[in-house]
């Protein structure tokens, strides 16, 4: 099996979460997907953040 991201990671993670909290409810998975929308999004962020960061300091540029 072949090594996944973090983010897939965590993608595959979150997706199990969800299937456990729609049984406790729709308006606690309303709350819980807005939730999680909020952390994949910083997550993404904090990624490409720190994948820009090793380029600079590896001395690469962005095209």
């Amino acid at each position: 099996m072949a090594d996944i991201s973090l983010l897939e990671s965590m993608k595959r993670l979150l997706a199990l979460v969800m299937d456990a909290i729609r049984s406790t409810g729709e308006f606690s998975e309303q709350i819980i997907s807005s939730m999680i929308d909020v952390i994949m999004g910083t997550a993404v962020d904090i990624l490409n953040s720190h994948q820009a960061c090793t380029a600079v300091l590896n001395g690469k540029t962005a095209k």
